[in-house]
C-alpha cells in the first residue's frame, strides 16, 4: 500500500484504525504497519499533517494535537481481525454470487418448489408494477399474482388484503387432518381440506368453483358458511 505524504511516498503493509488517549480524552488514530524497519524520515513524513490513503486525504494528524499517527508492528489481535475480515469479505462475495444465480431461476420454479425457498423472493413493496405470475414474500407468506391480474401495487392493497389479485401459496401441507394447511387471508380454500388458524383446526365445507374459493377472510370469520370447527 502506498501512502502519500507532503514529504514523500511511503510503502506500508497495512493501515489499522485505533484509538488513543490524550489528556483524558480519546481520539481516532491511524497505525501504519511496516514489513521491515522504519526510517526516521518515514516517521517524520507520516506525522507531518496530511496523508493520502487510497485516494482519500486525511488532514489534521499531529498538526492540531487532536489526532495522532502511531507506527509499529501489527499485533496478533489486529492480524486475526484483518484475516477474519478478509475471510468474511470472500464469503459474502461468494454468497452474493450464489443468491444472484438462484434469483435467475426463481421465476421458473413451480409453486411447490418456490415455497420451499420463499425467503429468497423479494418482499412486497407498494408503487411497483407486478406482472401476472410474479411471486413476492409478505411477512412469512409467499404470494403470487393471479393470472391476468397484473397491476401496480399500492398501500391498502397488500397481498393479504387483495385476494382478487394475490393468491397465497402453500404447497408444503397436504390439507389432511394430520397435516392441515396454515390459513391466511387471501388463500384459495378447497372443500374437504383441513386448515389451522391460531391453534384451531377447521374443515372447509364449501367451495364456489372447481379450483376452490379465494377468500379475504380467515376460517374463524366464516364458521358455518365455509368452515366448521374440528378441534380447538
Amino acid at each position: 500500500m502506498i501512502i502519500k505524504t507532503k514529504m514523500h511516498d511511503i510503502t506500508v503493509s497495512s493501515v489499522v484504525s485505533e484509538k488513543i488517549r490524550k489528556n483524558g480524552k480519546i481520539y481516532p488514530a491511524l497505525k501504519f504497519i511496516f514489513d521491515g524497519a522504519v526510517s526516521g524520515e518515514d516517521i517524520e513524513a507520516l506525522t507531518f499533517g496530511s496523508i493520502e490513503i487510497d485516494g482519500n486525504t486525511h488532514d489534521g494528524y499531529n498538526t492540531l494535537g487532536e489526532v495522532s499517527v502511531t507506527v509499529g508492528k501489527i499485533t496478533t489481535a489486529e492480524q486475526t481481525a484483518a484475516d477474519l475480515e478478509k475471510e468474511l469479505s470472500a464469503v459474502n462475495e461468494e454468497y452474493g454470487k450464489y443468491v444472484q444465480t438462484v434469483k435467475t431461476v426463481l421465476p421458473v420454479l413451480d409453486d411447490k418448489t418456490a415455497v420451499k425457498v420463499k425467503n429468497l423472493y423479494d418482499e412486497w413493496e407498494p408503487d411497483r408494477m407486478y406482472a401476472a405470475g410474479v411471486r413476492v414474500l409478505r411477512g412469512d407468506v409467499l404470494y403470487k399474482v393471479i393470472d391476468g391480474q397484473s397491476h401496480t401495487s399500492q398501500s391498502g392493497w397488500e397481498p393479504e388484503n387483495a385476494p382478487s389479485v394475490w393468491l397465497a401459496i402453500d404447497e408444503t401441507h397436504e390439507g389432511i387432518f394430520d397435516d392441515p394447511i396454515p390459513a391466511v387471508s387471501g388463500m384459495n380454500y378447497e372443500k374437504d381440506k383441513y386448515y389451522v388458524y391460531n391453534g384451531t383446526l377447521y374443515l372447509c365445507i364449501r367451495q364456489d368453483s372447481e379450483e376452490g374459493t379465494v377468500l379475504q377472510f380467515t376460517p374463524d370469520q366464516l364458521v358455518g358458511q365455509f368452515f366448521e370447527i374440528v378441534s380447538e
